[in-house]
């Protein structure tokens, strides 16, 4: 206990909620061995002070947790992100004309690159280029448009 009765796990995720997102992300690795599925910050949040209060919750039964830390299974050397349906294969080079410059973008193991930089997504690469919100699909035209109606 401390600050005036409140128990350390409240003041840990009281701290927590002012935290920058980069901070919230090391302690995710930290409690859980691996990266955060999410990105938002609210849903890193939710996850951390939900263990915090399990562990505050179980500091007591120290042989219970043991045991639950042995059946945990160990994260794997390399997570591996699936492809998704329609996402180009790793290697890849894809090449779009915009405004009079052409942009190779390359399909990497952990995302696209382009002139050096990676980025998550064929629609964040987009967006970094345009400045506005694109479908990355639709960019790079791996997909058409399609009329109202869904026809194409």
């Amino acid at each position: 206990m401390s600050n005036r009765g409140v128990p350390d796990v409240v003041m840990e995720i009281l701290h927590l909620n002012k935290a920058p997102i980069d901070e919230l992300r090391k302690r995710y690795e930290k409690a859980f061995c691996e990266p955060p599925a999410a990105r938002g910050r609210k849903a890193i949040l939710a996850r951390l002070a939900n263990e915090y209060q399990r562990r505050a919750r179980d500091a007591g039964n120290g042989d219970r947790i043991r045991k639950r830390a042995r059946s945990r299974p160990a994260p794997p050397a390399v997570a591996k992100r699936k492809r998704r349906p329609g996402e180009p294969r790793v290697g890849v080079v894809l090449t779009r004309e915009w405004r009079g410059t052409e942009i190779r973008a390359t399909v990497r193991e952990n995302g696209i690159e382009i002139d050096g930089r990676l980025f998550r997504s064929l629609s964040e690469a987009a967006r970094e280029i345009t400045g506005s919100r694109w479908n990355g699909r639709l960019f790079f035209g791996l997909v058409g448009r399609t009329r109202k109606g869904g026809r194409r």
